[in-house]
């Protein structure tokens, strides 16, 4: 009976560690072979202000990073805001994309927080930018089989849910990049989890519940 009762376990353990297996290899493999593009680029300076200044400044005194907002930017002519540095800075802060310390309110700041960290640990590289996301993706995977896990009661379910995001492959392209994409899909998958646990009971799931979502 105990035998049995161990084979059991392995058996329940089996699935969740070859996919998560699979999934590293596509999440970490080759994940600094590509320069940041520029979206990355930006959450990668960002994060470096964060650590300079405290907050995610759009401009340090020397360069500015701005925004692709095209509507906007066809209503007004750029040639009167192209002489001097200020110039762009003050338009950002007068359509309020920025604050008047032209701290960054386009995003949430999650993604500069976890950026930051990690550059802070293994320094400016590209990757250590995109480190922290690869590692939030891993762990989605992981817990989209244990949220399938606990409300079907099926392994065969579970595996089959993790496998067709571990092999999707336009998620795996967003999940590597130094960007918020993984960081939504890990908290998403942890306010489901959080939620089964409030239904079944769980002590403080209220407020796990509230804590993630």
């Amino acid at each position: 009976m105990i035998e049995t009762d161990k084979a059991r376990r392995a058996l329940r353990l089996l699935p969740p560690i070859v996919i998560g297996l699979a999934a590293a290899v596509l999440l970490f493999w080759s994940l600094d072979a590509k320069y940041l593009w520029q979206d990355e680029a930006n959450t990668a300076v960002l994060a470096v202000r964060m650590l300079r200044f405290g907050k995610p400044l759009a401009y340090d005194g020397v360069n500015f990073v701005g925004l692709d907002h095209f509507p906007m930017e066809l209503l007004e002519p750029i040639e009167p805001r192209s002489h001097h540095p200020q110039d762009e800075v003050d338009y950002y802060i007068r359509h309020r994309y920025l604050k008047a310390d032209t701290t960054w309110k386009w995003h949430p700041w999650g993604q500069f927080v976890a950026t930051a960290l990690s550059i802070r640990l293994l320094g400016q590289t590209t990757l250590a930018a995109r480190l922290p996301f690869a590692l939030a993706s891993l762990i989605t995977v992981l817990l989209l089989y244990w949220l399938a896990l606990e409300y079907c009661a099926s392994i065969m379910i579970a595996s089959v849910a993790a496998v067709l995001l571990t092999l999707n492959a336009y998620w795996i392209l967003h999940a590597r990049q130094c960007r918020y994409y993984s960081l939504s899909s890990l908290f998403l998958a942890l306010t489901f989890l959080c939620y089964a646990y409030w239904q079944r009971g769980g002590k403080w799931g209220q407020g796990a519940f509230i804590a993630s979502a």
